[in-house]
């Protein structure tokens, strides 16, 4: 699969997952872009937004049920997700505290990291951005999330019973 059949399956993915969130509507998709340098009518109003002075591949806009306006962030890969992928969303995280923090591949994490991110002692601070929170790495592909690939493992059943709705 290429970069740009990639992209439009995680757009794809992203907007079927907020769409069973029911408390959550989308209201606008940003696409590599810096959000802190843009001119936007409810970005201006959000202090996290200010914050995120750097790229993602995708920073997804959505509204709560309770009119609150909140941020994911999505970068996708074609290749296997290694530690620094993992730190960059992490430090992204950590400054701008999104609803979601999802780091998507074609083929999930590399092989050389697995002992590491299949450690709860290790991968706990290591996804961990915000209280009860914790960055979602997964594979992705044509038939849906590969379960197996979810990471870190003691968010798995939560974030499976996620998407399982959908």
């Amino acid at each position: 699969m290429n970069k740009a059949e990639f992209e439009n399956l995680v757009e794809d993915w992203v907007t079927q997952f907020i769409e069973s969130e029911h408390n959550l509507t989308l209201y606008e998709t940003f696409k590599n872009t810096n959000i802190a340098k843009i001119s936007h009518p409810i970005l201006d109003q959000m202090n996290t937004a200010k914050l995120c002075d750097f790229n993602c591949d995708f920073v997804i806009l959505v509204k709560e049920k309770n009119g609150e306006y909140r941020l994911i962030f999505i970068n996708r890969f074609t290749k296997s997700i290694g530690i620094k992928d993992i730190g960059e969303m992490l430090i992204y995280a950590k400054i701008a505290k999104p609803l979601y923090a999802f780091l998507i591949s074609v083929n999930g994490h590399s092989s050389e990291i697995n002992n590491t991110v299949t450690n709860n002692q290790i991968s706990i601070p290591l996804f961990q951005y915000d209280t009860n929170k914790s960055l979602i790495l997964f594979a992705l592909n044509k038939n849906g999330v590969k379960k197996d690939s979810i990471l870190p493992l003691n968010s798995r059943e939560f974030f499976y019973s996620k998407i399982s709705m959908s």
